[in-house]
């Protein structure tokens, strides 16, 4: 299987366990070449999902034009988030803290929110 999108949240504040390893959430996305399914992995459960819903979630990238630094953020209390999308060997990957990073990063956040909907029309 083929990872295409990696989403990841990272609280500021981490939560330790009794080891002391971070907890985080992760989602990913990924392609089966041998049925041209697609898999969507939350907390170690597969789902499958349709490549309409992968296309709809991509189309949200497409507005996307970062040609700017993007705007200081930081602080104690939020959250971060890292998004990679990868086709083969060449990746592009974001990270950003509590949407702090301005207006042109705008369709990074309809993407965790559709990435969000389709997160929970799975899982339920």
């Amino acid at each position: 299987m083929e990872i295409i999108i990696e989403f990841r949240i990272t609280d500021s504040l981490p939560i330790y366990t009794a080891n002391n390893i971070i907890k985080l959430d992760n989602v990913t996305i990924g392609y089966e070449s041998k049925d041209g399914s697609y898999l969507l992995n939350y907390r170690s459960r597969d789902y499958m999902v349709s490549k309409e819903d992968v296309d709809e979630l991509l189309k949200t990238l497409e507005d996307v034009n970062i040609s700017k630094i993007p705007k200081l953020g930081f602080g104690v209390d939020g959250e971060t988030y890292l998004l990679k999308i990868s086709n083969g060997w060449n990746a592009v990957e974001f990270s950003w803290w509590s949407d702090t990073c301005g207006d042109q990063w705008k369709g990074l956040f309809a993407f965790r929110e559709k990435l969000t909907a389709l997160l929970n029309k799975c899982v339920k």
